[in-house]
């Protein structure tokens, strides 16, 4: 019986090890972007900008995390008029990443909300290959170069999630304080 037993044990460990191994991962494969009326439609903001500063953004459930990525705004097709624009992206090309450098100018295409996304797979480029782009997005729209300042406060902040969760644990340290005082008193 102790036999059965510890070979049920085992092909269980095993079963086990088989089930959780490690996801094979796939390199990263984009469906060719469609033409540039229809990107435009589909992202959230098209803008051409300089990159300032690349970084990391605080993501602890994200490993690695995710770029940011800083730019000094030119002119702004669609999306936030701002004269800087943070972008997140992927940290590699591999997990479709945009790979940007400090300096060089960009035509950029985003998805998503704040934070704006930028992948591989879209028609963001450098801005010495996007002169067709531009000349078809001129076309579509006229871009405001009329840029205001961008908003103080930066959400990707982990002093402000900090702070968010001191608030959330301090009430309800409170609530608990009080239940306990209510419950002495009425015992």
């Amino acid at each position: 019986m102790q036999r059965k037993q510890w070979l049920l044990i085992v092909l269980i460990g095993l079963l086990g090890i088989w089930l959780y191994q490690a996801p094979h991962s796939i390199a990263c494969s984009c469906i060719p972007p469609d033409p540039v009326d229809r990107e435009f439609h589909k992202a959230s903001a098209v803008f051409e900008g300089r990159v300032t500063d690349i970084g990391q953004s605080f993501a602890f459930w994200r490993t690695p995390p995710n770029t940011r990525i800083s730019f000094e705004v030119a002119r702004v097709w669609k999306g936030p008029t701002n004269r800087t624009i943070t972008v997140q992206s992927s940290p590699n090309s591999a997990s479709c990443g945009y790979e940007f450098t400090i300096g060089e100018e960009y035509l950029v295409y985003t998805h998503g909300e704040q934070p704006l996304n930028v992948t591989l797979c879209s028609l963001t480029k450098s801005l010495a290959d996007a002169q067709n782009d531009i000349s078809q997005l001129n076309a579509l729209v006229t871009p405001t170069s009329d840029l205001a300042e961008p908003p103080i406060i930066n959400t990707d902040s982990p002093i402000l999630l900090m702070m968010g969760g001191i608030v959330v644990l301090l009430l309800l340290g409170l609530a608990t304080f009080f239940y306990w005082q209510r419950r002495q008193q009425s015992a």
